[in-house]
């Protein structure tokens, strides 16, 4: 865990960024509330990278429970793009 569990820092301890090469240089990918099972270093597709985590880390604890996900966001020079077309 790149912060070793500080509570303070738990979100931080759940998300991962990909970085495109080759055709998708200038791309990256932000996938927030993962457990991660491998850390740096470079992924292929359909690489295992983690398993999806509970987000309780940013809710209020009203607004918890206890359903994992992940959520995914891709970004070109800086800006979030839409994926769809981008994905298959």
């Amino acid at each position: 865990m790149p912060f070793g569990g500080d509570k303070k820092q738990k979100c931080a301890d759940q998300a991962a960024r990909i970085d495109g090469t080759g055709q998708w240089q200038g791309f990256y990918a932000i996938i927030t509330t993962v457990i991660l099972t491998k850390y740096g270093g470079e992924v292929s597709a359909g690489e295992k990278i983690g398993y999806a985590g509970n987000i309780e880390c940013a809710l209020e604890s009203s607004q918890q429970s206890n359903t994992n996900y992940i959520q995914m966001q891709l970004f070109h020079s800086g800006k979030p793009i839409d994926p769809t077309n981008h994905f298959i």
